[in-house]
């Protein structure tokens, strides 16, 4: 995922645990995995009086809606032959909008597509992949005044044991801006669900669920933002668990001192 730390923020405001494939984007959640059938999640923003996401699936155990029930937007998610999320459709007062997914023969995630509702912006990003592992992102957007697609920038990977451990973003002329590095546990990556949901930050679960994390196979610990000739900034990660062995808190610390706090039923 991009941190949103300096310029690597999203331009608006904006499916399951890897099976044998590390980059690949299974069909249905293992129901043996603990936690992967999220009911609900609590934002974690405003304590005691927060957006709370209900969480619908279909027979398949796959997320086929998520609704906010402070302000009724929902996003609902339709399916490809393969079983993969095909295109997410946001409705509601505050989001608008159908974020769109192409997959390789190896039910890779090449293309996402975003337009709003009327088509006046739209993003894109596209994935290549070396040896089968993802390596590289670009990012265009298109709309307001400008019909075509324009580069905005483009960021690198480096994977180790299945995540994505540096990221390198670079501007649309090649010039380097920063790259984040990140660690994880052992976990699985329970939140790979939730990612083509939270596409435009739908959910505003970037930190969770963000872009890169539809590839990661664990959960992300520490994550460190180190801007082009500035200082590095990190934001940490913590896990609660119930004796189910079920998430039920995700803690996240930012610069500051402060923190975030996401709270999950099943």
């Amino acid at each position: 995922m991009k941190m949103k730390f300096s310029y690597a923020i999203l331009m608006i405001a904006s499916l399951t645990i890897l099976s044998c494939s590390k980059n690949e984007i299974p069909a249905d959640p293992d129901e043996e995995q603990p936690g992967t059938l999220i009911t609900k999640m609590t934002q974690g923003l405003i304590p005691g009086d927060d957006t709370v996401f209900v969480f619908n699936y279909d027979a398949d155990k796959r997320i086929k809606s998520i609704v906010n029930v402070s302000d009724l937007d929902t996003l609902e998610a339709s399916f490809n032959t393969a079983g993969l999320v095909s295109a997410v459709v946001a409705r509601g007062l505050h989001i608008q909008g159908t974020n769109s997914f192409t997959y390789n023969a190896s039910n890779q995630l090449i293309q996402a597509d975003f337009e709003s509702s009327g088509g006046g912006y739209k993003t894109r990003y596209t994935f290549e992949y070396t040896g089968g592992v993802v390596s590289k992102q670009s990012y265009y957007t298109a709309g307001m005044g400008n019909p075509q697609f324009t580069l905005i920038d483009y960021t690198t990977y480096e994977v180790t044991n299945g995540n994505i451990t540096s990221a390198k973003e670079y501007g649309s002329t090649n010039a380097f801006r920063g790259e984040v590095k990140y660690t994880y546990n052992n976990e699985p990556n329970i939140f790979q669900p939730i990612c083509l949901f939270n596409w435009m930050n739908f959910l505003g679960a970037e930190e969770v669920a963000g872009i890169e994390m539809v590839f990661n196979k664990n959960l992300i610990t520490s994550e460190t933002w180190i801007p082009s000739g500035d200082d590095p900034v990190t934001r940490t990660f913590t896990y609660t668990y119930n004796d189910k062995k079920q998430m039920t808190k995700a803690v996240v610390s930012t610069p500051g001192g402060k923190t975030l706090t996401r709270q999950f039923e099943y």
